[in-house]
C-alpha cells in the first residue's frame, strides 16, 4: 500500500514540487539563520512565484533579488481551462505558504530580540555558587552571586555559621567588625582600587565579642568588590576567641586587679570554606551603567529593576585641617538621583561617590568634577 500523500495534484507537478521543497527548507532554517539569509530565502521564493505565472519573465529593469508585486499577484491567465485554473490555485496556495513563512520569521526574530533585550537588565542569573565546610560540630557555608566575574564587579556573599554542638563559642565582633568576614587572595594585574580617597573618622567602632550558642545560626551578607584579575580565591572567615583574665597593676594605691579580655583560638573547623573564581580584566557591556552630574546632583541611568548600592566621602577643609566623613560600607538606595550630603563645613567641600549593584561594575565620580 502506498503511503498517505496529502499533497494536491498541482503540488505534485515537478515545477511545484521544487518550489514547495524550497519553502520547507527556508521554514526549517528560519530560526537558525541570520537576518541576511532569511531575506535571501524570501527573495528566492518571490522570484519563483513570479516565474510561475504563464512562464512570464521578469522585466528587464527588475534587478536580481527584486520582486514585481503586480506581475506576481495581479496578472490573470490568458485563457480559461483546466490547466490555467490549477496554476492559479497553486499560486494562491504558495502565496499563503509564503505569508506563513514571513510571519514565522517575524515572530521568531521578535522573540530573539525580546530575549536579548531582557538579558541586558536582568543582572546575574542562575544558581549562586556555594561551598560548605563542617568539622567538630560546626558548619559554615558561603554563597556568592553567579558569574561572569570581572574586575571592579560588586558581588554579594551570603555567609552562615551553625553550631551543632552543646558548647557555646565566643566570636570577635563589633559595630565595624562583623562576626563573619570575606577575604580575597591571589589574582594578578590589572588591579582595581575603589576611587574614594580620605581618612574616615570611625565613631563607635569598638571591638567586642559575641556568642554562638548551641543550635544557633548566625548569618552575614557582605558586598565585595573584585580587585584583582585572573584566578581569585574567596574565603569566608570568623575569629574564634576565648576569655582571658590577667592581673595588672592599674594604680599603686589599689594594687593588682583582674583585667578581663580575649585572645584568639585556633579555627575549630580546621580550614575555612573557599571558592576559586576566574576574574576577567574587562567589563561586559551589559554590566555597566552611567552617572550624569547636573549641578550638585547625580542622575543614575539604570533600570528601575536594579537594587543599587552607594558609598561616599565628603571632605571638609576647616582651619587648615581636612575632615573626611562618609559611609563605611555599601548602603542600599532606592533613588535614582543623588544629592551631596549636608555639611556645616565653612571651607572647601568635596564630594566623592560610587554607585553599583550586585553583579555590576562600580561607577564613580566627584563634585566638583
Amino acid at each position: 500500500m502506498k503511503p498517505f500523500d496529502d499533497m494536491l495534484p498541482e503540488e505534485q507537478e515537478a515545477q511545484q514540487k521544487e518550489l514547495v521543497a524550497l519553502l520547507h527548507q527556508a521554514y526549517h532554517a528560519s530560526l537558525a539563520s541570520t537576518a541576511s539569509e532569511r531575506e535571501q530565502a524570501i527573495q528566492r521564493v518571490g522570484e519563483r512565484l513570479a516565474l510561475m505565472t504563464n512562464n512570464a519573465a521578469l522585466p528587464e529593469e527588475t534587478l536580481p533579488g527584486q520582486l514585481n508585486l503586480e506581475q506576481t499577484s495581479l496578472q490573470e491567465p490568458a485563457a480559461f481551462g483546466g490547466r490555467p485554473r490549477r496554476g492559479k490555485r497553486a499560486i494562491q496556495l504558495l502565496n499563503t505558504l509564503a505569508a506563513v513563512l514571513v510571519v514565522s520569521l517575524l515572530v521568531g526574530g521578535s522573540i530573539v530580540l525580546f530575549t536579548t533585550r531582557q538579558s541586558t537588565i536582568a543582572g546575574p542569573v542562575g544558581a549562586p555558587r556555594t561551598v560548605r565546610g563542617e568539622a567538630g560540630g560546626l558548619e559554615m557555608s558561603m554563597s556568592i552571586t553567579p558569574g561572569p566575574y570581572f574586575l571592579s564587579e560588586v558581588l554579594v556573599a551570603e555567609m552562615t555559621l551553625t553550631n551543632h554542638t552543646n558548647t557555646t563559642f565566643l566570636l570577635r565582633e563589633g559595630l565595624c567588625f562583623p562576626a563573619l568576614g570575606l577575604e580575597q587572595s591571589g589574582g594578578e594585574s590589572p588591579h582595581y582600587t575603589l576611587p574614594l580617597y580620605g581618612n574616615l573618622v570611625s565613631m563607635g567602632c569598638h571591638e567586642g565579642q559575641g556568642t554562638l550558642a548551641p543550635g544557633q545560626t548566625i548569618t552575614d551578607q557582605q558586598y565585595e568588590i573584585l580587585t584583582s584579575s585572573g584566578q581569585v580565591t574567596l574565603t569566608t572567615t570568623a575569629q574564634f576567641v576565648k576569655d582571658v583574665v590577667t592581673r595588672e597593676a592599674i594604680h599603686p594605691d589599689f594594687g593588682p586587679v583582674d583585667v578581663h579580655g580575649t585572645s584568639p583560638v585556633p579555627n575549630p573547623l580546621g580550614h575555612w570554606p573557599s571558592l576559586q573564581i576566574q576574574v576577567a580584566s574587562h567589563i561586559p557591556s551589559d554590566r555597566l551603567f552611567s552617572l550624569q552630574l547636573q549641578g550638585s546632583q547625580v542622575h543614575i541611568n539604570a533600570s528601575p529593576a536594579f537594587h543599587l548600592l552607594y558609598r561616599y566621602i565628603v571632605s571638609c577643609d576647616s582651619h587648615g585641617v581636612t575632615i573626611d566623613n562618609g559611609s563605611q560600607s555599601w548602603e542600599p538606595i532606592s533613588t535614582r538621583v543623588l544629592r551631596m550630603p549636608g555639611s556645616d563645613c565653612p571651607g572647601n567641600v568635596r564630594w566623592q561617590y560610587a554607585v553599583s549593584a550586585a553583579g555590576y561594575a562600580v561607577v564613580a565620580g566627584k563634585y566638583p568634577a
